[in-house]
């Protein structure tokens, strides 16, 4: 009973900072929006474009997200600032990392637990894209519930059921990308529990999600994706001319070498803008606005980058089943990368840097000696 005491404490401590954190980033982020950029917090342009493949607002359910677009227009959602979608995007970003929390407060297992869950809080709470997106009911924020759902089934090893395939049917028709990550998940869950009838599962589960990316806008978002190879001065054929001058064969080849460290890059540490139109965007708007844009560079670049290898090395030794969820990235990391693809995986990337930290012998003894002297004697 005294375990079970102290574990709830710990929580409402945990969740304590966490509110009073993500408040302070939130307002702060959008301040820095609204009178720093002089952009509306809520600027969502897939909302309102009136074309079929992103006209969210024009109800046409042929897009890639469909059930994302009758939802919005079922709860007549026009803009993001409408009430109904803060308090949606608020009430699901909320869950979402409270969730995190929870597997903190039950997988670290040290001396110092609550310690170091408060590092897992800090690194969301603070997190300025998490914030930038915390009231904001867009498409990615199905993309966060969906990979914390896989997260969660491969981080318990739970089996696959028909309940996970109607989530996930579910979470893939609001946001598309989806579909490979739980592709990934379906296929490597039957590498390791294979059996006949698993077989058959499996099979009927990826055709249904299959199913679902081709149905509706499927088509027209494959079109999409091919644009993509041309889209902004980071894209593989802009690299490729690069090379213009060299063989051609060998100029893709080259350019596909080049491309990756670049896209992994932007991935890491770019806003959509940088990715679309250059660096010359983060200089364009005053020195106040520079400021601002180099130091988020600078900070998602850094903390994406120890959190990416951080839970990789993790998950890999100790459950590499989890790791499905990068398959997210995959095609936009290959075609288009920046940080909107990589925002469904930053909250579970902050609990994979501190459990990775937390088993590293070097850096525990490091957080060990410095608990032990901020604890009362």
């Amino acid at each position: 009973m005294a375990t079970l005491k102290n574990f709830r404490a710990d929580g409402i401590k945990a969740y304590q900072l966490y509110f009073l954190i993500q408040f302070f980033t939130t307002t702060a982020v959008y301040i820095i929006m609204e009178y720093v950029f002089f952009r509306d917090y809520f600027y969502y342009p897939d909302l309102t474009v009136t074309n079929q493949l992103s006209g969210y607002f024009a109800c046409n359910a042929e897009t890639p997200n469909f059930a994302y677009t009758l939802g919005v227009c079922a709860l007549g959602i026009t803009d993001l600032s409408n009430w109904q979608a803060v308090i949606l995007a608020f009430f699901l970003n909320t869950a979402r990392d409270l969730i995190i929390i929870n597997i903190a407060l039950d997988s670290l297992k040290t001396e110092h637990k609550i310690r170091m869950v408060y590092f897992v809080v800090t690194l969301i709470a603070l997190n300025p894209y998490l914030s930038y997106n915390y009231l904001r009911l867009t498409t990615d924020t199905f993309g966060c519930l969906g990979i914390l759902h896989i997260f969660v089934a491969a981080y318990y090893r739970e089996p696959l059921t028909l309940k996970f395939l109607l989530i996930a049917c579910l979470l893939v028709s609001i946001r598309n990308p989806l579909a490979q990550a739980y592709l990934a998940y379906i296929f490597l869950s039957a590498y390791i529990h294979f059996n006949k009838s698993s077989l058959l599962r499996i099979l009927f589960f990826s055709m249904c999600i299959i199913g679902l990316i081709f149905s509706f806008g499927g088509i027209e978002y494959f079109s999409l994706l091919g644009l993509g190879f041309k889209y902004g001065p980071y894209s593989l054929f802009e690299i490729i001319l690069w090379f213009e001058h060299l063989p051609k064969y060998f100029a893709i080849i080259l350019s596909i070498i080049i491309l990756v460290p670049i896209h992994l890059f932007l991935l890491l540490g770019a806003r959509e803008l940088i990715t679309g139109y250059g660096f010359i965007t983060m200089f364009e708007g005053g020195v106040l606005s520079s400021f601002f844009s180099l130091s988020f560079l600078a900070i998602m670049l850094f903390i994406n980058s120890f959190s990416f290898y951080g839970t990789i090395k993790y998950f890999f030794r100790k459950n590499w089943l989890v790791l499905s969820v990068f398959a997210y990235v995959i095609p936009s990391f290959l075609i288009v990368a920046h940080l909107r693809y990589l925002y469904p995986l930053m909250p579970i990337l902050s609990l994979g840097l501190v459990l990775w930290a937390n088993e590293n012998e070097k850096i525990g003894r490091v957080l060990n000696n410095y608990f032990a002297r901020k604890s009362p004697s």
